[in-house]
């Protein structure tokens, strides 16, 4: 297949009736439309700072309800329908839905001829143009080195000893951005894929989700792995806030406490009402980057009362 110049961005989001799905959900709503509305967000951003030569996707396993197919399709956003139908676990495995991520990479590089593939989490919001991100997927993989270097958690640890008592070191990657090629990707995917299989085969469990197995794959590519940091990050803006500076200059904000909170009144205020997202200071106040919410704040002080208690 001949491989065309232009590049994709694409969001992975798989749902199943009872299969469990990421951490901060606190299913004020349903869960389904805080996922789909996330989407729309990090897709319409995606979108609005990127120029002709990407397209952005939505690629899922579900029938995309008509209120958010219209919304997408109008803003310009392709939806691409693929099947869970490799990497999936039991319903009940921890984060079973986050690795339709890998499944997502290996059948969309394989069935569409893109330059260049970027997937994201769908808890983001990208303000800046992908045009550095394209340059460096010449000769490089981009994933998001979570620690920075620093040693791996211990449980991560743990899980990978048990996987293979013979690696001794390994980074933790993120899963919430990956870009590279489509040779890279479909190498990258294939290795991931029989990392899956060798966890089927010895009945591997991991609490870490699609993070397991990309920072097992990473191995084998560890000289044109490239780190992300300077593309994404991960800003923390609940009860526990850790606020880098770089959110005015990152491509990519993840903003993981925000996907019931600021993501969601940005689609509400601005996307449901078919108005332009507004400019980067207002988003850094909507989702709570300059200063925590009320309730938040509150919250905050409640359990520092209550550490004084228990002291």
């Amino acid at each position: 297949m001949h491989t065309n110049s232009k590049n994709l961005i694409f969001v992975p989001f798989a749902f199943i009736e009872g299969a469990r799905t990421g951490a901060n959900i606190k299913k004020r709503t349903s869960t389904l439309d805080v996922y789909l509305k996330n989407c729309c967000v990090a897709l319409i951003s995606a979108r609005n700072h990127n120029s002709s030569d990407t397209d952005c996707a939505l690629v899922t396993n579900i029938n995309v309800p008509e209120i958010y197919k219209n919304i997408l399709l109008n803003n310009q956003i392709l939806i691409i329908h693929q099947d869970f139908d490799c990497f999936q676990f039991d319903n009940n495995y921890k984060w079973s839905l986050a690795f339709y991520k890998l499944c997502a990479l290996h059948q969309v590089v394989r069935n569409t001829n893109y330059k260049n593939y970027a997937y994201l989490d769908s808890d983001v919001y990208v303000q800046s143009s992908f045009e550095v991100v394209w340059n460096e997927c010449c000769n490089h993989i981009l994933m998001y080195d979570v620690y920075g270097g620093c040693e791996v958690s211990d449980s991560f640890a743990t899980e990978i000893h048990d996987f293979d008592n013979s690696i001794h070191s390994v980074i933790h990657y993120g899963g919430e951005f990956f870009a590279t090629n489509r040779k890279f990707a479909m190498e990258f995917s294939e290795t991931s894929l029989g990392v899956f299989n060798k966890m089927q085969l010895k009945q591997c469990v991991t609490s870490h989700g699609d993070e397991f197995i990309i920072s097992l794959s990473a191995l084998n590519y560890s000289n044109i792995i490239s780190n992300a940091e300077k593309f994404i990050c991960r800003f923390w803006t609940g009860t526990y806030r850790s606020i880098p500076e770089v959110y005015r200059d990152i491509l990519v904000l993840h903003m993981p406490a925000e996907k019931e909170d600021g993501i969601i009144s940005l689609f509400n205020q601005y996307i449901a009402r078919e108005k332009s997202l507004p400019g980067n200071a207002m988003i850094y106040k909507i989702c709570h980057l300059k200063a925590p919410s009320l309730i938040t704040r509150i919250k905050i002080v409640v359990k520092a009362i209550l550490r004084q208690i228990n002291r």
